[in-house]
């Protein structure tokens, strides 16, 4: 009996059995085109770049990059230029100094590498630095690329962020013991005797909100901070300000004070 898809499925057998090869072709040839770099950082990680500093970084290797590279450049690589960009580094054009022409120095092909260049936070965030070695073609055939150098920055501390925080602590602090002060037992033991309402407050803000938060966190950010941000926010118990919009809106102020006050003190026994 002839098969229905005669002569198709000869087409077929044969795309599926050259497809994986040309894959596996495609991956080797870029893998060796773009191979790693067995170079080193020294700090080998950046923590808490101050915005508006610099931060040395001092790279080297072991053997020298030959003269393959002697008419190419060095490209020093910085993923996000919003958080940080290079400022200066060693044998470059003061105009560029994120690129390191070769030529300008035997010494950099011919002895092992060692430079350094200063890094300049600029933003509050995480981002990445990758050298990367090139020969002197317009296309280039041999590239060498390192692992990423990990940076992270922070903000500048100013006197009016320590106002800020402290202005809030302080409001908060006076805010949680006036509303311990116009707690009323009797109101939360008379919401008690009904638990299904507590019950289900509990249930959703220690079950499902941190899982539809995580779900959300997930979905809608790549960034891990942004990430760990919602998901830290759908785990905070309620606050004072949930008992206010209980009351405009007309909902059962009682049940919304007892489960604030339950709330809160389940998250200090988690904590």
């Amino acid at each position: 009996m002839v098969c229905p898809l005669w002569p198709i499925h000869i087409v077929v057998m044969y795309v599926l059995t050259l497809c994986p090869v040309w894959f596996l072709c495609t991956g080797v040839a870029s893998a060796f085109a773009q191979a790693t770099w067995n170079l080193t950082f020294s700090p080998s990680k950046i923590d808490q770049l101050v915005e508006q500093t610099d931060r040395t970084v001092t790279i080297w290797t072991g053997a020298p990059l030959g003269p393959d590279y002697s008419d190419g450049k060095l490209e020093i690589d910085v993923s996000d230029q919003t958080i940080a960009r290079v400022t200066n580094s060693s044998f470059s054009d003061d105009s560029n100094p994120s690129v390191i022409y070769l030529n300008t120095s035997s010494m950099l092909t011919s002895l092992p590498l060692n430079l350094s260049f200063a890094l300049r936070g600029k933003f509050l965030g995480y981002t990445s630095v990758t050298v990367r070695a090139t020969d002197g073609a317009s296309n280039p055939q041999k590239v060498l690329k390192s692992d990423p150098l990990s940076v992270s920055v922070i903000r500048r501390p100013t006197i009016e962020d320590k106002v800020f925080i402290y202005a809030v602590a302080i409001l908060m602090g006076l805010n949680y013991v006036n509303m311990g002060s116009t707690l009323d037992m009797d109101v939360v033991k008379s919401t008690l005797k009904r638990p299904i309402g507590p019950l289900v407050g509990i249930l959703s803000q220690y079950i499902f909100m941190p899982l539809i938060s995580f779900a959300l966190a997930y979905t809608m950010f790549s960034v891990p901070a942004l990430r760990l941000g919602l998901f830290t926010s759908g785990c905070s118990p309620g606050g004072g300000a949930s008992n206010m919009w209980t009351y405009l809106l007309g909902g059962n102020l009682n049940l919304s004070v007892t489960m604030t006050f339950f709330s809160n003190v389940f998250a200090i026994g988690k904590s």
